[in-house]
């Protein structure tokens, strides 16, 4: 090998390095923000999952509502599901949480309740058909941000959650 030949090979290296070194911080950087939009996203699922598993057992339905729904699940307990509670840290933002309390007991509305949903955005969450009087079917539609506390750097799209469920053997109250 001749010097010119060693030199040219080295450049060569050094370019190829720092295109590689470039890429890799380019992941570094962006890996945080996806793993938080990941996560997010599934908090959201498990939510809207484990809301709507818990409403397919429903046998009554007391004040169906754009935001919120109030059944009774089984002989034993009823629930309120609330959609429409302003998120603390964001205004703009809505929290899902859960009440339950057996039948004949008032439900605790004093205490926070169990999130459900952290974030959402604001809108209808419970669509109700053929009519909110005769529901059959309720469909859970939920928005959520994308993104987490990386707002600044992070995704600006949201995500639309869909489920539902058919109201079997139910009276609406």
């Amino acid at each position: 090998m001749t010097l010119a030949e060693l030199l040219v090979a080295m450049s060569v290296g050094t370019i190829v390095m720092l295109a590689v070194l470039g890429l890799l911080d380019a992941v570094i950087q962006t890996a945080p923000r996806d793993q938080e939009r990941a996560d997010t996203i599934r908090e959201a699922q498990v939510g809207v999952h484990t809301m709507t598993r818990e409403l397919r057992e429903a046998n009554k339905v007391w004040t169906p509502g754009k935001t919120q729904i109030y059944v009774n699940i089984g002989d034993d307990r009823h629930v309120l599901y609330d959609c429409g509670i302003v998120q603390p840290d964001d205004p703009d933002e809505r929290q899902c949480r859960r009440w339950e309390a057996a039948i004949g007991s008032e439900l605790p509305l004093d205490e926070p309740g169990e999130v459900v949903v952290e974030r959402r955005m604001p809108g209808d969450v419970f669509t109700y058909e053929p009519n909110l009087i005769n529901p059959t079917y309720v469909q859970v539609r939920i928005q959520v941000p994308q993104s987490g506390e990386r707002e600044s750097d992070g995704y600006h799209a949201n995500l639309v959650l869909d489920d539902g469920f058919y109201l079997r053997n139910t009276d609406v109250g």
